[in-house]
């Protein structure tokens, strides 16, 4: 499963030529195991403790980067949308 810190962890890599702040904690130690496994990052090549995205990580992040925000939408209890009052326009007739 993708969780917040995975993501994160994935945008330090992609970003900073630093090691991650909490990188030597056994939860970033999971992740960096899983975006190791799922090649989304490699070690950098001079750097001990550093790693950078790959070309998968990339467009991954770029794929992170083009999802629009959720929306918020009310719905009753048979699943019908409710237009907040501020948001309703009359219904153009004729």
């Amino acid at each position: 499963m993708i969780t917040p810190f995975i993501i994160e962890l994935l945008l330090h890599f992609h970003t900073s030529p630093e090691p991650h702040p909490h990188q030597s904690s056994p939860a970033a130690e999971e992740a960096i195991r899983y975006l190791l496994g799922n090649q989304t990052i490699h070690p950098h090549p001079n750097n001990a403790g550093v790693y950078s995205t790959t070309e998968l990580g990339e467009a991954w992040v770029a794929l992170l980067c083009t999802t629009p925000p959720p929306r918020l939408v009310y719905v009753d209890q048979h699943g019908n949308k409710i237009v907040p009052a501020s948001q309703y326009t009359e219904p153009s007739g004729g």
